[in-house]
């Protein structure tokens, strides 16, 4: 809600021998704004569990049966993700990445963890391997010569296809791009850590726009 001071008035566990039709127990809550909300008991004592973690820091512990279920975390260092097992695949190399397996691997991750450490992705290719790898999470699932990532494989190194189906979005810098200090307007600031040689923690680029980059 827009109102960060919104509160709950009122909680009250309603148990199914109260409730007609035989509806599963459930908690009603009353807000200060007049709204009132209707919550399961089994979906209410999930989102607990979920919080509660995120309070002692917990990060990768399965919460319920749905291996669709999101998971909440923080604190997670570049270290949690290399060391991840195989079981919640938070990390891939390049090569696994655009196979079909892989693919799955990194969307499942992506959607549950919201974070994935891709290993491996070369760095001598003029950008055609970033540019792969935004093909093989972008579009279609069919993956043929349309895509960047069925090229790449092929030994191509586009950063974009005429007609391709897939691929990062195309920016007013192009499609895959690199910072460097050297080459720079005499003046000009590289007072940022992007043009070190620093590894930079986990965090998220321009935040700050309408429009940040995503998926």
């Amino acid at each position: 809600h827009d109102d960060d001071n919104i509160k709950i008035l009122h909680c009250q566990f309603q148990d199914p021998s109260e409730q007609e039709h035989n509806e599963p127990p459930c908690y009603k809550i009353s807000w200060s704004d007049g709204r009132e909300s209707v919550y399961t008991e089994t979906w209410m004592n999930q989102a607990l569990q979920k919080w509660e973690s995120v309070s002692t820091g917990t990060t990768t512990q399965e919460y319920s049966s749905s291996d669709d279920d999101r998971i909440f975390w923080r604190g997670l260092t570049e270290q949690d993700l290399r060391g991840s097992s195989s079981s919640h695949e938070l990390s891939l190399s390049f090569p696994h990445l655009l196979t079909n397996e892989g693919m799955d691997l990194a969307l499942r991750a992506l959607y549950r963890y919201g974070i994935l450490l891709v290993t491996e992705t070369p760095i001598h290719d003029t950008g055609a391997g970033v540019a792969a790898l935004g093909a093989a999470l972008g579009g279609g699932h069919v993956k043929n010569q349309t895509s960047l990532c069925t090229t790449y494989q092929e030994g191509n190194e586009f950063l974009q296809l005429d007609h391709g189906t897939d691929g990062p979005l195309r920016t007013l810098y192009g499609t895959v791009w690199s910072t460097t200090s050297s080459g720079q307007a005499e003046g000009a600031s590289v007072a940022d850590s992007a043009y070190g040689q620093d590894a930079l923690p986990l965090h998220t680029d321009m935040t700050y726009l309408r429009d940040p980059p995503g998926l």
